[in-house]
């Protein structure tokens, strides 16, 4: 299946393919905007829920995206962005490349944020450590600044494994990675929801 969508006059590409099979790949081909952020993410929710009929991993991941999209946009540099989502050997794969510039500063401090949150005993305790370090940041500053707290969420709430690569010179690509869950996980998540 393709399908192109219209965010705010540049056109970006949907290909899902495979879907017959069980196995998604979606690819998104973005400007760099916040103005799209919010689009993608009920897209990538929408499709990975129809794909893997899995609202809450599809919620899940969502958030992935659009938490890598913003720090795209935030953290990158002025260009286009490509979005990747998919399902290979049982790992759910959500790949952000976009363009960083030739100066390696950003993309090493990016490769030690990474680094920090998989040097933590488990992704929620990094998770809870950067809300730690935004709190405290806000209040010595009255504004928060730089911190793992995007990352740490994806790993956490995410359950991904995060990893950077330069793809090409100036470019980066992060991806955040997870196991295809089964449906006897599913189950029992859903009967720990249940019980009070």
């Amino acid at each position: 299946m393709h399908c192109t969508l219209l965010f705010l006059g540049s056109m970006s590409t949907i290909n899902t393919t495979d879907v017959e099979q069980g196995r998604l790949q979606l690819r998104l081909h973005l400007p760099c905007s916040w103005d799209c952020i919010e689009s993608v993410r009920q897209a990538v929710a929408a499709v990975i829920s129809a794909s893997l009929s899995n609202p809450m991993l599809a919620e899940q991941l969502a958030m992935v995206a659009s938490e890598l999209l913003e720090n795209a946009v935030k953290h990158g540099e002025e260009g286009p962005i490509t979005l990747t989502v998919q399902e290979s050997a049982g790992q759910l794969e959500v790949a952000v490349e976009n363009p960083v510039g030739t100066d390696p500063v950003g993309t090493a401090r990016l490769a030690q944020r990474i680094a920090l949150i998989r040097q933590f005993a488990s992704a929620r305790e990094a998770y809870l450590t950067a809300l730690l370090e935004v709190y405290e940041q806000g209040l010595a500053s009255g504004a928060s600044g730089q911190s793992t707290l995007g990352l740490a969420r994806i790993a956490a709430e995410g359950e991904c494994l995060l990893e950077l690569e330069q793809s090409r010179p100036g470019w980066v690509t992060v991806r955040a990675r997870r196991a295809v869950p089964t449906k006897q996980k599913e189950e029992k998540e859903e009967e720990q929801e249940v019980i009070p």
